[in-house]
């Protein structure tokens, strides 16, 4: 055998992706990103609004801050 005959030899096709699971790989990992992007949002904005924390009057009184729902609607609601 010579190299010309090594040069010929192509790999076979295992371990290979196919197109229908690297596009579900982007979309999942697109959707991972979203998810986990919302969530450090959520974050921020109940560390900006101060949620849980007590702000102290003059009186000597005190008014704890608001949290953010995590979602917009509540589902064990009176309204649901």
């Amino acid at each position: 055998m010579t190299i010309q005959d090594f040069n010929k030899i192509k790999p076979a096709p295992i371990n290979q992706k196919g197109i229908t699971q690297k596009i579900a790989e982007v979309m999942g990992g697109g959707l991972a990103m979203l998810g986990f992007s919302y969530f450090m949002l959520y974050v921020l904005i109940n560390f900006l609004m101060g949620c849980g924390e007590a702000f102290y009057q003059a009186d000597g009184s005190y008014l704890m801050g608001e949290c953010a729902p995590f979602l917009p609607w509540e589902f064990f609601g009176p309204n649901w």
